[in-house]
């Protein structure tokens, strides 16, 4: 080859090193990129991880602290029943008790009145039968029985039924035969007439006698009749009483007891209010802890795939602009590569037809 062709030879050995170097510095770039795209995949992965269990366990607490106050609630309600229940039973034995105690009371004491009139009666009934044979006996003597024959037999027989007349008789003979015998008539005609007119005038006495004893066993009888019947009436006052005291007592008991209850129920059903209430204000506060805790998690995760997204965006982006930049280079390289080619390839075309013309 000549001088000029040994100096400005062709450039293709130059364009093939720009082409290596720019294949090494893309192959460089290649492996950056990979390496950074797998980096901020693989601290994504971490973090979605990482943010991902700090919410379960997030929400695991949650859900635990959700059943321990509503086991807290439902033992509570369950305590707070049985105790409104217990109480319900005490109250309820007591009142019963009272009641037990009074009715025994109330029955003591109407036994006490029926005592009292028993015993009333037994004195009193011995005076009211014999009032009562009294009066029949003085009404029979004065005819209000309505029978002649029952007014004569008992003046046939009044004699016998008088248990003094005959003792009257006796003491009163005894004295006119003692007088008689003092004035020496011992058994005469005189001591016989005297006896007779004697019998003869207290008979009327001791008849009037009779009857007065009569009514007064008769009035004895009705004044015993009207003091037992008295007595019948207080002890039936006092009977009542104690039978309205008795139902006063029951119908207050029931009363006390349908308030026992009705208090009761009202408690119990306040309690079961009060617990749905507290119950649906756990869940709901629940649904929404746990709600906030998946959105939050959820906008946590879609955050950091976006961020992921956005930096992989950005390396493709730089990528490219570096990829451009590197073949503009390469080609703006290659284009002075080829302009200087030319320029020495006719700097040495003349030089050869100067040489020649020198006979160089």
């Amino acid at each position: 080859m000549g001088l000029f062709s040994t100096l400005f030879g062709d450039d293709s050995g130059a364009r093939d090193e720009l082409r290596r170097a720019q294949a090494a510095a893309q192959k460089r770039l290649d492996a950056a990129r990979a390496e950074a795209k797998g980096q901020i995949t693989t601290s994504t992965g971490q973090a979605i991880g990482t943010l991902g269990s700090g919410y379960d366990s997030a929400i695991d607490t949650a859900n635990q602290g959700y059943d321990t106050s509503l086991d807290a609630l439902t033992q509570g309600l369950t305590d707070s029943t049985q105790t409104l229940r217990d109480a319900e039973t005490s109250a309820t034995n007591y009142v019963n008790q009272g009641a037990d105690a009074a009715r025994t009371a109330y029955g003591n004491a109407n036994d006490a009145i029926e005592g009292a009139a028993a015993a009333g009666r037994s004195l009193a009934q011995p005076y009211i039968d014999s009032g009562t044979k009294a009066n029949d006996l003085y009404n029979t003597a004065l005819g209000l029985t309505g029978s002649p024959e029952d007014a004569a037999a008992f003046f046939d027989n009044y004699a016998a039924n008088d248990p003094f007349r005959e003792y009257n008789a006796e003491l009163a003979n005894k004295a006119i035969i003692q007088a008689q015998n003092a004035a020496g008539m011992k058994n005469s005609g005189r001591t016989d007439l005297a006896l007779s007119r004697a019998n003869l005038e207290r008979g009327s006495t001791d008849l009037n006698n009779y009857l007065e004893r009569l009514n007064n066993v008769a009035t004895r009888g009705l004044q015993a009749s009207d003091s037992l019947a008295g007595r019948e009436q207080n002890a039936g006052a006092q009977t009542a009483g104690v039978f309205g005291n008795i139902a006063n007592l029951e119908t207050n008991t029931g009363n006390s007891l349908a308030d026992i209850a009705t208090n009761t129920g009202n408690n119990v059903a306040g309690l079961q209010t009060g617990f749905g209430k507290d119950s649906a204000n756990l869940s709901t506060n629940h649904a929404n802890q746990v709600s906030g805790l998946e959105v939050n998690k959820g906008t946590g995760i879609s955050n950091l795939q976006l961020g992921q997204g956005n930096a992989l965006a950005n390396i493709a982006l730089n990528s490219g602009d570096q990829d451009a930049a590197n073949r503009l280079n390469l080609g703006n390289a290659m284009a002075q590569s080829r302009a200087n080619s030319g320029i020495f390839n006719d700097l040495a075309q003349a030089a050869g037809t100067a040489m020649k013309a020198f006979a160089l």
